[in-house]
């Protein structure tokens, strides 16, 4: 009797290892990147440049800037209608940690303007001798980020300058039957979504009273290279928190479609089976991609 117990004991350890494994392994990139492994930079303090009229733009940037002739990456971030760009600081932190730049307007902006105008700012800091980012930054690696109308922001800011971004993502952002009412010369139409080349993630959560899996299907039919996934329990403003739900993958989308880090990509493409976020179904839902890079 005591054998079999033992037996049985045993099996049952090799089954909860067995489980333990394939949980880390659905999760593992994600792991990576939310837990900052690898990250070799420590941000800085962000600061704010006032642009006047009540405007200010919020930089998250590392410390040692350009060192060892590094040239680095640049996100341009819109905030939510209502949002303070300091809201923002463990993401965007994050990405810095990462040797990113990243740069937000304190003023929302379904159009897409703001996100311009704020790399445009970095692109004359780099080209002036005397600036913080003086030939320290890698303009042909810009990505755009947006939270809720900032994600709006991003969508149309690919479409006003293409010349400058090589990837985006869309973070929460509403309906576009419901929640644009007040802007709805602000919502590309499909023809106009069409024209985008780049590579898209559209993501929101479970949880999310404005934005849902009707909502991010629409952007991705329209949008050639496009993902889209819903992060489990996320409600609208979860980019906000610490540590939250999003952040791995967001520093992993960036290293992928900016940077072509191969350990990235396996979470949203590989050559056979499954990428990681398909099979990390505890945290994530709905993921599907189409001619992505």
């Amino acid at each position: 009797m005591k054998k079999w117990l033992s037996l049985i004991s045993v099996l049952a350890l090799l089954l909860v290892s067995t489980f333990a494994r394939s949980v880390d392994a659905a999760t593992a990139i994600e792991d990576h990147y939310r837990d900052g492994v690898g990250a070799s930079w420590t941000p800085a303090t962000p600061v704010n440049v006032d642009m006047g009229g009540g405007n200010y733009y919020r930089i998250w940037y590392p410390t040692n800037l350009g060192s060892g002739g590094y040239h680095h990456p640049v996100i341009g971030f819109g905030v939510g209608i209502g949002g303070n760009v300091p809201w923002y600081d463990y993401t965007c932190n994050k990405l810095a940690s990462y040797g990113y730049v990243v740069i937000g307007s304190s003023v929302p902006d379904n159009y897409g303007y703001q996100i311009v105008s704020t790399i445009w700012y970095l692109y004359y800091q780099n080209l002036t001798p005397g600036s913080t980012f003086y030939n320290k930054l890698d303009l042909d690696k810009i990505g755009a980020l947006g939270h809720s109308a900032g994600a709006g922001g991003a969508l149309n800011a690919v479409m006003i300058s293409p010349f400058f971004f090589r990837s985006a993502i869309l973070n929460a952002m509403p309906c576009s039957s419901v929640c644009w009412s007040a802007v709805p010369d602000a919502i590309p139409t499909p023809a106009e979504m069409q024209t985008i080349t780049i590579p898209v993630w559209i993501q929101c959560g479970t949880k999310d009273s404005i934005c849902w899996n009707t909502s991010i299907n629409y952007w991705y039919n329209n949008i050639s290279k496009a993902a889209r996934a819903m992060a489990k329990q996320a409600r609208h403003d979860e980019i906000q928190n610490t540590n939250n739900k999003y952040v791995g993958y967001i520093v992993a989308w960036f290293e992928y479609t900016l940077r072509g880090d191969t350990y990235a990509k396996g979470a949203f493409k590989v050559s056979s089976g499954q990428p990681e976020i398909q099979t990390n179904t505890g945290k994530w839902q709905n993921w599907a991609a189409k001619n992505l890079p």
